[in-house]
């Protein structure tokens, strides 16, 4: 179960990188209305480190 929900916030981290976000929009700027990057950057992310570190 664990697994799985890793699997689709990573994914939906990619997705939006690659395919939704404006090509002019800086990935690495946080100077964004806050809820976009902390549920499309930032909790990817969380999730990643969470399933890599014990």
């Amino acid at each position: 179960m664990f697994g799985a929900l890793v699997l689709y916030l990573v994914m939906t981290g990619i997705i939006y990188i690659v395919l939704v976000a404006p090509p002019e929009e800086q990935w690495w700027t946080w100077d964004l209305y806050w809820p976009q990057p902390a549920h499309h950057r930032l909790a990817p992310l969380v999730a990643a480190l969470d399933w890599i570190v014990p």
